[in-house]
């Protein structure tokens, strides 16, 4: 299979995720692609001692800086709460490379976490009979996130975990001088209902028909919620409310190499302008943005749902409705269909890459506070031990 560098680009998207289930929509990736894989070494560690948010920022830096590096060209990856998981051509492995060692050097100097990157060939995946399918689902005009499928999305994950001597980057002196693109300014936003649910649901790989149990688990946590998966999105909430001055300055220092530089003058000058707009509703340039259209447009620039050979959804429910879903899913896990994990919190997190304040030039990384989807995968491992 020959290599075609606009591979995902040209990939047809279809707009209602339900519709993951339909293997039509898929195409095999490019043997001659890589598999990045980034993961934070001691993660749920992290944060059980209260570091979630930078775990999920460090986790959703990897994507910011590699669409950074690419100029934005659109390539297919997802997030999974203490890292993210994506593909690029051959052509683009040096670059890539060498974005993530800087990464992983601003990880360690200003956040103390301990970033872990490896570059896995498809060839090597598929030569284990694994298979890496995509799709690519439009959740808003101009905006895609990628679906994966086929089982070797988790079997990179493996080999990245299991050998990752024989697939890191190797880290080295220069660091990022900023984390370009991403921020934070919003305070966790609180549940609509009773609570934030961050849910995994993985099918066993024995399984008679993935696809059919993937298509009834869909279907009935829908029928559990009373309507469908786009109606529990956190972050439609219009609770939502921007940090302090003071705060977001602090916390966005540390994404900067040093803070004697044009570029940190910059983000400072950013900042007051933003705080000023989304906390105190004082808009200089009412005449040229619409701010106000921004904020409302960030629920469909959210990835709230995804779909990686693992169902990961960051929902908002009632309490009642957890207890269903619990119900639901332990009966599937007793009859062998599924993995499974739940973590439940009082918000959801965001961690925004803006590219422009216009339609589809922003994406919003959504995770449950306290470590919502890190804790769901602790829950899920101990069932598959």
């Amino acid at each position: 299979m020959a290599e075609s560098k606009f591979f995902y680009q040209d990939l047809k998207p279809f707009s209602t995720f339900e519709s993951f289930v339909d293997s039509s929509h898929y195409k095999q990736l490019p043997i001659d692609w890589y598999v990045v894989v980034s993961d934070i070494k001691g993660s749920t560690q992290a944060v059980e001692k209260g570091q979630y948010k930078e775990v999920n920022l460090i986790g959703a830096a990897s994507i910011t800086c590699a669409l950074n590096a690419l100029e934005n060209q659109d390539f297919p990856f997802v997030f999974g709460g203490d890292g993210a998981t994506f593909c690029i051509p051959s052509c683009q492995k040096e670059l890539i490379e060498k974005e993530m060692a800087k990464l992983i050097e601003l990880a360690l100097s200003n956040f103390k976490l301990e970033l872990r990157v490896a570059i896995i060939p498809v060839s090597k995946i598929y030569q284990e009979n694994k298979t890496i399918l995509i799709s690519k689902f439009e959740i808003t005009p101009k905006r895609n996130i990628a679906i994966f499928q086929g089982g070797g999305l988790s079997y990179a994950d493996f080999l990245a975990k299991k050998f990752y001597d024989d697939y890191k980057i190797q880290s080295f002196e220069a660091a990022l001088d900023e984390l370009k693109g991403v921020s934070c300014r919003w305070n966790p936003i609180p549940a609509n209902k009773d609570c934030i649910l961050s849910l995994l649901v993985c099918a066993r790989e024995d399984s008679n028909d993935i696809s059919q149990i993937y298509s009834q688990v869909i279907k009935n946590i829908s029928n559990i919620l009373g309507s469908s998966i786009e109606k529990a999105n956190p972050i439609q909430n219009e609770a939502k409310s921007y940090k302090g001055l003071l705060r977001s300055l602090k916390d966005e220092s540390a994404f900067h190499k040093t803070l004697f530089s044009f570029k940190f003058l910059a983000r400072a000058l950013e900042i007051i302008i933003a705080t000023s707009i989304f906390k105190y509703k004082f808009n200089p340039f009412f005449l040229i943005y619409n701010f106000a259209a921004y904020k409302n447009s960030m629920a469909e620039h959210s990835d709230f749902r995804r779909f990686d050979d693992t169902l990961r959804l960051v929902i908002d429910c009632t309490n009642d409705q957890v207890d269903k879903l619990k119900d639901y899913l332990h009966r599937l896990y007793q009859k062998g269909d599924i993995y499974y994990g739940m973590h439940t919190s009082d918000d959801a997190l965001m961690t925004c890459y803006v590219e422009t304040l216009s339609q589809g030039g922003h994406l919003h990384f959504v995770d449950g506070a306290g470590g919502g989807l890190t804790m769901a995968a602790k829950a899920m491992k101990k069932q598959m031990i």
